[in-house]
């Protein structure tokens, strides 16, 4: 597997994290760069990374991701490391342009709800490189204004940072920057209605509003996209109580949900909050002994490795619930707990899925009550 990520912004905290993930990935790593990537932001990188294991390199300019695919060569798949945003179009144009070629585009971590500070980098980067990546005086978050625009830095280069003000983003040079004393009431990055077609969002923030205004510009189905709208409002704004009350009717929500970000092209949106509200279903399923569909194999294994608190290394659902059953054969449980979890791997055996049971004693299988 051949992992492609090109470098074409500044060195922004988003981007540092972005190479971070790319050079994690399994397979052999080739980072390009283009022409606008300076002596001196190669120079950022490399300092950065330094530490790290996999060591920083990169493969040279390139224009297009397109170049890079062609310097790479076919004869292994390819994993095309891009943005959230541009996962749907890139798709499209390398089917076009490469169809012949094993390529898969994978989206890059999409964080602006939680922006990073210097402290929750890598922490292989340098401080003082971070820093001087961030800027000396002001971090992603901080209220500041330049004398004519109050608003909160949503990104912070070396020289100029990005401000946004009542929905709007304004380019600034950090040197006319300075903390603004008139703190807003509310967090202008979390918080924004979207309305389309009429339909007013309840619980959309600032970065879902944003997204979704874009998706309406460039997608014609415009039905999918309100009902994507509706529907995404509607799971966002359930809690437990809800899920308890109205197990129906969210299930099938969240099942059109899946069906009509798919269709638009933002499952990179919702699929964070559909694998949660998943696992909340899946849980209250068992507990409540209602039926509910195990067809989602990933889904309970992943149910069942966060239950045992392990990482999920694997896309293999046998190989994740193998790994939690090699974990949670060490608890000292009670009866009650051994029951609760014996459901749990019932559930994946109903699934379909052949995990070793041998892994525990002959007694707890029967504590648990394994089929």
């Amino acid at each position: 597997m051949n992992v492609i990520h090109v470098l074409s912004e500044l060195p922004t905290t988003k981007e540092v994290i972005n190479l971070t993930t790319a050079i994690s990935q399994p397979g052999k790593k080739h980072i390009f760069h283009t022409k606008k990537i300076t002596p001196e932001i190669k120079d950022h990188y490399q300092r950065a990374f330094s530490n790290h294991k996999h060591f920083f390199h990169a493969d040279g300019e390139v224009n297009t991701v397109f170049d890079a695919i062609d310097k790479v060569g076919a004869e292994k798949p390819i994993r095309i490391m891009s943005y959230p945003s541009q996962v749907s179009g890139l798709q499209h144009d390398v089917k076009k342009t490469h169809g012949g070629i094993n390529i898969s585009v994978i989206p890059l971590p999409h964080d602006k709800e939680k922006p990073k500070t210097v402290k929750d980098f890598h922490p292989s980067i340098k401080l003082v490189d971070t820093k001087k990546m961030l800027g000396e005086s002001f971090e992603i978050g901080d209220y500041v204004t330049n004398g004519e625009v109050e608003g909160e830095i949503l990104h912070i280069h070396t020289r100029y940072a990005t401000v946004i003000s009542e929905g709007i983003e304004y380019r600034m040079w950090t040197k006319d920057l300075e903390i603004s004393e008139n703190h807003p009431k509310r967090n202008q990055l979390y918080k924004e209605s979207f309305i389309y077609k009429g339909y007013k969002t309840k619980n959309f923030n600032r970065t879902i509003s944003e997204s979704f205004k874009d998706i309406a510009n460039r997608e014609d189905d415009e039905y999918a996209v309100l009902e994507c709208v509706k529907v995404f409002d509607y799971i966002l704004g359930i809690n437990d109580k809800n899920i308890v009350e109205n197990f129906k009717t969210v299930r099938i929500q969240i099942e059109r949900l899946k069906r009509y970000s798919k269709k638009i092209g933002a499952s990179y949106l919702t699929e964070n909050f559909v694998c949660a509200v998943e696992e909340e279903l899946l849980k209250c399923a068992i507990v409540e002994n209602l039926k509910f569909s195990t067809t989602d194999r990933n889904m309970i294994a992943k149910v069942i490795a966060m239950v045992a608190g392990v990482s999920i290394n694997s896309i293999d659902p046998t190989n994740t619930i193998n790994q939690a059953a090699i974990k949670i054969r060490t608890e000292q449980l009670t009866p009650q707990g051994w029951q609760l979890v014996g459901r749990l791997f019932n559930v994946a055996t109903n699934a379909g899925i052949k995990f070793n049971k041998d892994t525990f004693s002959t007694s707890i299988q029967q504590s648990m009550g394994l089929i």
